[in-house]
């Protein structure tokens, strides 16, 4: 499991560096573990990231249309997300990191599958 959830993390990371490299950066600038976030959300299946019911309609559109889906939709997560990052790394910045960043999770809770 740990080497399939890896591959997606690294794909995700691809397809990043391409689509959104201003978070990839945020994140960076602030010694945030993207990596390590990442795999725990895949890991877990996005259960106990996204609502219960957003979770269980990934997990279904996952089994239905692939694995790959979980690159496209974690990379549209963090697109949701991409506002309140580069917010946060501002405010780490502006603190000449003297805080400790915390990461968007309630931003995370807001994203719809649906949507």
């Amino acid at each position: 499991i740990d080497s399939g959830c890896t591959i997606i993390v690294r794909m995700v990371y691809e397809v990043l560096e391409c689509e959104c490299p201003e978070v990839i950066v945020a994140l960076e600038e602030m010694g945030f573990p993207l990596s390590s976030t990442l795999l725990l959300w895949i890991r877990q299946s996005f259960v106990g990231i996204l609502s219960f019911g957003d979770a269980l309609l990934l997990n279904g559109i996952l089994i239905a249309l692939g694995v790959d889906y979980y690159v496209y939709f974690t990379v549209a997560i963090l697109r949701h997300l991409q506002p309140a990052i580069i917010k946060q790394s501002s405010l780490y910045r502006g603190l000449n990191g003297a805080a400790k960043a915390h990461f968007p999770i309630r931003d995370v809770r807001a994203f719809r599958v649906v949507d």
